[in-house]
């Protein structure tokens, strides 16, 4: 498995199907009231669907292997998508979708390459989903599933809400989240990602958040990527940076 694969770290808020559930010790709640109390927590300024432009920074750490790097992200609307990896001893990776190919650019290969396949498909709906604007998750899921039973992570009582990408997307795996019951935030994302065809499943646990200009960001999180550990801390998360769009294509 390559380090770059783990990259991409998704931070979503979802909109989807309503679906009703009773659970113990709390009263029946839709998954469209759910969403709704996950979006005002997340943003009670409503300044996410307002934003066209999203650029964070942070650092990954692997501490088994003693691997550090930074890493760069930046969105623009309707779905342009590049992540940028900067490692220890110089080396830079890039990997990019400018709404038609989706490119990398790795430091030993010294060349861009388009990825295909699932490798494809899976970084494009990370470019979906990493749109500030909420609508757009409508266009992601074909169904959202609010389980009748919540469960507990890290000792938090969450609900959880399994997701299932539209067929347009070519992934069958759903992608599950785990929503604080008290806060409304996310406290875990269970999803996959691909490199080279194989499929790697992602356990994303939200270990803190913070307010970044009236937005709650998931400040530090820890994956577990097939027994591998990885911490991802953002410090920095901006909205409405002017971009270029030659910044996503794949000559840059």
């Amino acid at each position: 498995m390559k380090f770059k694969s783990v990259f991409f770290i998704v931070f979503f808020l979802l909109a989807g199907y309503c679906i009703s559930a009773e659970n113990g010790n709390q009263p029946a709640l839709s998954s469209c009231e759910l969403i709704e109390k996950m979006k005002k927590a997340t943003d009670p300024n409503e300044k996410l669907g307002k934003a066209n432009t999203k650029v964070t920074e942070g650092e990954v750490i692997m501490p088994g292997q003693k691997i550090r790097a930074s890493v760069k992200t930046f969105f623009k609307k309707p779905c342009k998508f590049m992540v940028e990896t900067h490692f220890p001893n110089g080396a830079i990776d890039k990997r990019g979708y400018d709404e038609k190919t989706v490119w990398e650019k790795s430091f030993n290969a010294g060349k861009s390459i388009e990825l295909k396949g699932m490798d494809r498909n899976s970084f494009v709906l990370s470019s979906y989903m990493e749109s500030p604007d909420i609508s757009v998750w409508y266009e992601v899921f074909s169904s959202i599933q609010l389980d009748g039973k919540m469960q507990k992570i890290g000792g938090i009582l969450c609900y959880k809400l399994t997701c299932i990408p539209k067929p347009s997307f070519g992934i069958k795996s759903p992608l599950t989240f785990f929503v604080d019951s008290k806060s409304f935030l996310i406290k875990r994302m269970d999803l996959s990602s691909y490199s080279k065809g194989v499929e790697i499943r992602q356990n994303i646990l939200v270990n803190e958040n913070k307010d970044f200009d009236g937005v709650m960001v998931p400040l530090k999180t820890k994956t577990d990527i097939m027994g591998t550990e990885i911490e991802y801390n953002i410090t920095r998360f901006e909205l409405n940076k002017e971009i270029d769009d030659k910044l996503f294509s794949m000559q840059n």
